[in-house]
């Protein structure tokens, strides 16, 4: 199993592998982080947030305080630039 290293990443629209096929992401949808075999995204449009586990068994996703407020002022700023 390969191991995806964690930092955050701008990816639009894109479109990842399950074990069960594939995952159609909404248009506006942007990868914010990627933890280990975790991907965080969100989409303005439908003002969610989505936390993929991309591998059969992921680690327990873990984030500390300083990084939860990233996450947040990240969803703000692409929120307040729609």
């Amino acid at each position: 199993m390969e191991s995806r290293p964690s930092g955050a990443g701008i990816v639009k629209g894109r479109k990842i592998m399950k074990q069960k096929g594939l995952i159609k992401r909404a248009d506006d949808e942007t990868v914010i982080k990627e933890v280990d075999d975790w991907e965080i995204s969100f989409s303005v449009s439908e003002n969610a947030l989505y936390i993929d586990a991309l591998s059969y068994h992921p680690p327990r996703l873990k984030f500390s305080r300083d990084e939860l407020k990233e996450l947040l002022d990240t969803i703000d700023t692409m929120i307040r630039s729609d």
